[in-house]
């Protein structure tokens, strides 16, 4: 592959787990090939900044490595104003790197980063690849956010189709996206690329399972359902969650859930007034280096997306890191192709929706599942979760996109 000059514009700070378990696994990789030179655009949140000496220590490392670190500050709210003022900072910083810098190959990651390198593409004039393009526009219409007559929701749909339309290469997780950018005539390159998972970094250990056990004072016979990550908006409500917990403790007094989330506060008033905090650890978000772990206590993950029109397109991180961690699933049926493989490779449990009866329809399978040997549902999970999700397999695709630019 000829030496290029990439700018990776990442609507995203740089600590964002999206980012560090996800397109900096493969900007990593690029680097080491050194035949690219790479800068990185990330917007970077006021109310977690890194210190000085934290960003200069990152800064020189990555230029040491043949990567230019420029971040930008974020500005929090969704609505179009706020946008712009993001939107319009970002133009300067990537028009100064592709005029004066020569990086005239631009790569996003998801639907807002790709509709800012479209537009500014209509004056810069460069080849864009984006990286798992999504309908976020239409997940905000399902997840009720946006109504269709909302500008938001105008504005984004109508720039992904433009940024869809004009981009040089695409890549997304689902063979129906592959098939919806055919039936609107898009002429760019396709590469099916799922959301990735550091499969070396994803792995059972037995010993980090007793120990998370032993840390919160779970039983070590305890069926644990883990879920790590936000609620509301795009994923399930709190309120659902509380909905999710009473219906399987009554089922089972084994299980127990571990939920680590940034509304770790109003879960747990709300799981407070079910009397259920006995049944339940409901901690702050963790390290994402540290996730492995909890990730290796637990029996079974919960993929918290509700079904919906756009769903089929969703590639959801979490699936991945389950499954390299030897984890099992709970998935709403339409969710991307996972519920598809969870049934195909008995690697998860398929619920119509998050609602009681289907708690109550699904314990019978869950139940089974789990009273597997333990070493033979971590083995299965792992090899669908190397095939499907991991690095390696990955990588190569993700090579081949780049090298298309």
């Amino acid at each position: 592959m000829e030496r290029k000059k990439l700018l990776f514009f990442l609507y995203n700070r740089w600590h964002d787990p999206l980012l560090q378990s996800n397109i900096i696994l493969f900007i990593n990789e690029l680097a080491i090939l050194k035949n690219a030179d790479i800068a990185i655009i990330t917007f970077e949140d006021p109310k977690n900044l890194m210190s000085t000496d934290e960003l200069q220590s990152l800064k020189t490392n990555l230029k040491n490595r043949n990567i230019i670190l420029h971040t930008l500050k974020w500005h929090f709210g969704k609505n179009l104003f706020v946008k712009f003022i993001d939107l319009l900072s970002g133009f300067f910083k990537v028009l100064y790197l592709v005029k004066f810098k020569g990086y005239n190959k631009v790569i996003s990651l998801g639907s807002i980063a790709g509709s800012f390198i479209y537009i500014y593409s209509i004056i810069l004039r460069y080849k864009y690849y984006l990286y798992q393009y999504e309908p976020h526009s239409e997940y905000s219409i399902d997840n009720n956010i946006w109504s269709k007559k909302s500008a938001q929701f105008k504005v984004l749909n109508w720039l992904e189709k433009k940024s869809a339309k004009n981009a040089a290469v695409i890549s997304s997780g689902t063979d129906s996206m592959r098939d919806r950018l055919a039936n609107f005539g898009f002429k760019a390159k396709f590469f099916k690329l799922t959301s990735v998972v550091n499969d070396l970094k994803f792995n059972f250990s037995n010993e980090k399972r007793n120990a998370i056990r032993n840390q919160f004072n779970i039983r070590l016979d305890a069926k644990i359902f883990i879920y790590p990550g936000k609620l509301g908006d795009l994923y399930c409500t709190c309120d659902q969650i509380v909905t999710l917990i009473k219906s399987y403790v009554r089922m089972d007094d084994k299980i127990h859930f571990l939920i680590i989330s940034p509304q770790f506060n109003e879960l747990n008033n709300l799981i407070r007034e079910v009397k259920l905090l006995h049944r339940c650890t409901i901690i702050p978000p963790v390290n994402h280096n540290e996730l492995p772990a909890f990730l290796s206590s637990a029996d079974i993950g919960i993929v918290a997306v509700n079904s919906g029109l756009s769903k089929k397109f969703i590639t959801n991180i979490k699936v991945g890191e389950y499954l390299c961690s030897g984890l099992p699933y709970l998935i709403c049926e339409g969710v991307s192709e996972d519920y598809i493989i969870a049934e195909k490779y008995k690697v998860g449990i398929v619920i119509k929706s998050f609602t009681e009866n289907e708690y109550i329809e699904s314990y019978k399978q869950i139940n089974e599942l789990l009273l597997e040997p333990k070493d033979l549902i971590v083995n299965r999970c792992r090899s669908v979760g190397i095939e499907f999700r991991g690095f390696t397999n990955q990588n190569a695709q993700f090579v081949k996109a780049i090298s298309c630019l």
